[in-house]
């Protein structure tokens, strides 16, 4: 074996090790966690011809995080100058599932307008629609 053969297979060592080295390094990297929180039909959360007494609605969360997570959630209303407590209750969601929550809220006909809410206090996340 001639020095140019030695030189051409000590070139091509050592591109498969910078390209292993490359792609180990590139699988190290951390992936962005988050998690999202959000209304389904979207479209149907302002139906003005609901009675504003009672309003079916659901929403989702989805674990984009590392791992299986407990997620604690609040649903309030309010109307009236008032924050009424509607459900509280945490759920259990896989890593790269979702989950989604139906949600009655019952409400006095006498109320002109309402602001409902969803939040995700562990996650500072909130999400909310009126009713009016």
């Amino acid at each position: 074996m001639d020095k140019i053969d030695k030189i051409i297979l000590a070139t091509i060592f050592l591109i498969i090790i910078t390209t292993i080295l490359i792609v180990n390094a590139y699988m190290n990297i951390p992936r962005n966690s988050f998690t999202e929180l959000y209304f389904e039909k979207i479209d149907q959360l302002d139906d003005k011809d609901s009675n504003i007494g009672s309003r079916y609605f659901s929403f989702t969360i989805e674990n984009h995080e590392k791992d299986s997570k407990t997620y604690n959630y609040l649903v309030t209303s309010i109307y009236n100058d008032e924050e009424h407590i509607i459900e509280y209750n945490s759920i259990k969601i896989p890593k790269g599932k979702s989950k989604t929550i139906s949600q009655l809220i019952n409400l006095n006909n006498t109320i002109k307008s309402a602001l409902v809410k969803v939040t995700l206090p562990d996650q500072n996340q909130e999400i909310h629609f009126w009713i009016d």
